[in-house]
């Protein structure tokens, strides 16, 4: 489906000016404007450069990204806020200890482990509720990491028990619904040292494979309880092994169920004495991190010798729990509520490269509109074209966006694309075609679509112009080479030697640069010294032996004409790359894609901020089998979708992913896939992105799609003419398109209109084709300027005399 919001006709490539205007005029006016339009705004009406030249994406980028090398910047933040305890949810229930005659108050005796979960409620074991001689608790302490001592109760606050609930299918002859709820006398005072853990809600996946635990039990067994609260790191183990460890167990007649966890390390499992306590991981949202209860402490067998604890998953059991604290269990709103008593924590990387250009774009809609409750994005990958998703092409009343914003500039959006097979949720991507055009400059260029690269220059698949093409591939190639950081001695190096089957010792001989591994290019006034057959090989020095690689193929500027400098450009295809010979400088210039991908996220505490989390890892394990829960087998199997494992912890739902967004590598030079409704960032799912190398032919057919030059009306063909081009009569004979005016004898001699051939129209004047004897003015021969390469200094690959080379005479 497209929408054409308008249609705003572009100008001319070549900017066609008066025909009677001389070439100098031409060339002077051209400048002019080239001034003019390089101090506008990032977005211009004219069209670029090239523009209507290109028929493939695969230049994308040597045309938008200038050689640049970017450094880091490294931020420093200002250090971790320690809390007096990593565990401020940590409880301990004490029982009365009865007095004893002259011995006075018996004290307490702190038993099991807990973990507040309210101001009012703390989660621990049911069969804490009473001790063996069925007496329930009747204390809560909570903020103290050491109950001998008092040096650290600067955070300690106690209560008195005032009810205890256990989970009403739980039965003391069992080990099953092992979870209750302990009601506080009074309302915790929130700190730093005292605060509610939240809840892991998905019953279905566990949030890491390892764990941390903490109580004040036994460190060995037998050896009684310690004041101390000490912790340690368990990690799940398998559920079938385990449930065998425990077969004949009483109080287990099903095994280990599906609310059960077991968990070990080699040398550490919890003890007697930490019933209750916690089973936790460490999450993080935009800038703190919170604990997350995932299980209680509730049985096992033995201490520290590598037999599994069994622990009582909470998250089956939200409904019940919420039902008691009458309170909402919800994951993103814990991390809200109690944040400001977290560990802090930044999400921002430290270090970033400076200097980026940008081409994440921000949709807008008018302003009666409603915006999206999150805001779409979408990415810049040509002069006037934005890649974002179908589901961002409306708002909830159905209307659309109208332009995009980018560092602070809006252009009005002409059109809308949306995927021909976009059913929600697939093929979910959308095309915006933009007002105006792209004005490259420092601060804005298109990111790149991962489309093959081809060995191939400028060819008939590849543009319109094939000599245009070849002259700004030299230009750009040469200014590479010459770049700061290619000194010359290095690039030296990479200099090879032309090799032709019969050698001739006293013509001059050839060399070429290697540019790409399997590319070298050299000089095509050199290679025609010795003849009309191409060379064979090249040579080359490694560690001071020469070794040879073959030619496969031999490419020349197509506008070359034979003797001149002007075009003096080939390019010699190997059979064998040469990686090594490559300028490090060129690669670290142009590069490859690079391995980091930079998911955009919304950014916590900001209306719209975007914040760039990296993955690096395609799914596997379990993340894969989520992804094929999610998509299907079959979706998942195909080449549509890909799925990354993002290795972090973070609060499902606190981290976004920006709707509509590009997933770019850490240059932003290529875009790796575009975002989807699967998913958030970083939570136990995989995080789904669309593979764009599907759509790449849809994609290049809209972005190559050129409006008609509309300043001129064809009559003869397609050919674009100028003042002066050649043509050809009905009858045969050779002519050129000159204004009527300049072929009055052609016109009278001519008995109707159908006898002239009519070149096209600039304005009022008609352009016919007139023959070479029939002109009143002749056309302005056609003069051969040096080409913006020749201008530059010279390098090895151009085989230019010694003493010409400017670069080695200095």
């Amino acid at each position: 489906m497209s929408v054409r919001l308008s249609q705003t006709p572009g100008n001319l490539e070549r900017g066609h000016t008066n025909a009677t205007m001389t070439l100098p005029k031409r060339i002077a006016v051209l400048s002019v404007l080239l001034a003019i339009v390089r101090g506008q705004e990032p977005f211009t009406d004219t069209v670029p450069d090239g523009f209507y030249l290109r028929k493939d994406l695969s230049d994308c980028l040597e045309r938008f990204h200038a050689p640049k090398l970017n450094d880091y910047q490294c931020l420093v933040f200002g250090g971790t806020q320690v809390n007096v305890t990593e565990f401020p949810h940590m409880a301990v229930l004490g029982w009365k200890v009865p007095e004893e005659p002259d011995q006075g108050d018996g004290g307490v005796r702190w038993q099991c482990g807990g973990s507040l979960i309210t101001v009012k409620y703390v989660l621990t074991a049911a069969h804490c509720a009473a001790d063996a001689d069925n007496i329930p608790p009747r204390f809560v302490r909570l903020g103290d990491v050491n109950l001998a001592s008092a040096k650290d109760d600067t955070f300690a606050q106690q209560f008195e028990i005032k009810s205890i609930v256990r989970h009403p299918e739980h039965r003391f002859s069992k080990k099953y619904f092992n979870l209750a709820l302990v009601e506080l006398d009074g309302v915790v005072r929130l700190t730093g040292g005292v605060c509610p853990t939240c809840l892991w809600t998905n019953s279905k996946v566990l949030p890491a494979d390892f764990f941390q635990t903490a109580g004040f039990g036994e460190t060995s067994l037998g050896s009684g309880s310690v004041p101390t609260l000490l912790k340690t790191s368990l990690r799940a183990t398998n559920t079938t092994q385990c449930s065998d460890s425990f077969k004949y167990t009483r109080g287990l007649p099903e095994g280990i169920v599906r609310d059960q966890v077991c968990a070990s390390m080699l040398n550490a499992d919890t003890c007697q004495g930490d019933s209750g306590g916690p089973l936790q991981v460490s999450l993080r949202s935009y800038n703190t991190e919170h604990p997350f209860l995932v299980a209680l402490t509730s049985f096992g067998r033995g201490c520290g010798i590598g037999s599994s604890g069994v622990y009582q998953q909470v998250a089956a059991h939200i409904p019940w729990i919420e039902s008691v604290v009458n309170e909402t269990m919800d994951p993103v709103r814990c991390t809200e509520k109690y944040g400001a008593f977290r560990l802090r924590y930044s999400l921002e990387p430290e270090c970033s490269l400076r200097g980026l250009t940008a081409s994440r774009v921000r949709l807008l809609w008018p302003e009666d509109a409603k915006e999206a409750e999150q805001f779409c994005s979408g990415t810049l990958i040509d002069y006037n074209t934005v890649l974002t998703s179908a589901g961002c092409t409306k708002n909830a009343q159905g209307v659309q966006p109208t332009e995009i914003e980018i560092l602070e500039n809006r252009v009005k959006i002409v059109e809308i694309h949306v995927h021909p097979e976009f059913r929600s949720p697939h093929n979910n991507l959308a095309l915006l075609r933009l007002e105006k055009y792209l004005n490259l400059t420092k601060e804005i260029a298109p990111s790149c679509l991962p489309v093959e690269q081809k060995s191939e220059v400028c060819s008939d698949r590849q543009t319109h112009d094939p000599v245009a093409c070849w002259d700004k591939f030299a230009e750009t190639t040469k200014l590479n080479l010459l770049n700061k950081p290619c000194v010359l001695h290095r690039i030296r190096s990479s200099t090879v030697k032309l090799i032709w089957k019969d050698p001739d010792p006293l013509k001059q001989s050839c060399v070429g640069m290697v540019i790409k591994p399997d590319t070298v290019i050299t000089s095509i006034r050199c290679m025609n010294l010795h003849g009309e057959l191409p060379p064979m090989e090249v040579a080359f020095n490694e560690s001071e032996v020469e070794k040879r690689v073959k030619i496969l193929r031999t490419l020349k500027h197509p506008g070359n004409k034979e003797g001149s400098r002007n075009r003096d450009t080939a390019l010699l295809v190997l059979a064998e790359p040469l990686e090594a010979l490559v300028p490090s400088c060129i690669k670290s210039l142009v590069g490859e894609r690079s391995n980091r991908t930079l998911v955009p996220v919304y950014k916590q505490g900001t209306t719209h901020g975007i914040l760039a989390l990296p993955v690096s890892k395609i799914c596997n394990g379990s993340m894969l089998h989520s992804f094929k829960e999610l998509v299907g087998e079959t979706i998942a199997n195909s080449s549509q979708y890909t799925c990354w494992d993002t290795d972090r912890h973070l609060v499902p739902g606190t981290i976004p992913v920006v709707r509509g967004a590009g997933l770019l590598d850490n240059t932003n030079r290529f875009i790796h896939g575009l975002t989807t409704d699967f998913s958030g960032f970083g939570s136990v799912d995989p995080l789904v992105s669309i593979n764009l190398t599907s759509y790449t032919d849809w994609i290049t057919r809209f972005v190559l799609y050129r409006p008609p030059k509309v300043e001129l009306v064809f009559r003869a063909g397609d050919d674009e003419f100028d003042y002066g081009s050649k043509c050809t009569l009905k009858n045969g004979t050779a002519g050129n398109c000159m204004p009527e005016y300049s072929c009055e004898r052609t016109i009278n001699e001519s008995k109707s209109v159908k006898d002239i051939t009519i070149c096209g129209f600039e304005g009022s004047v008609s352009y016919v084709c007139c023959p070479l004897g029939h002109q009143d003015f002749l056309p302005i021969p056609e003069i051969e300027y040096p080409s913006p390469v020749r201008l530059l200094p010279t390098l090895p690959y151009e085989n230019f005399p010694l003493e010409l080379d400017p670069l080695v005479t200095e």
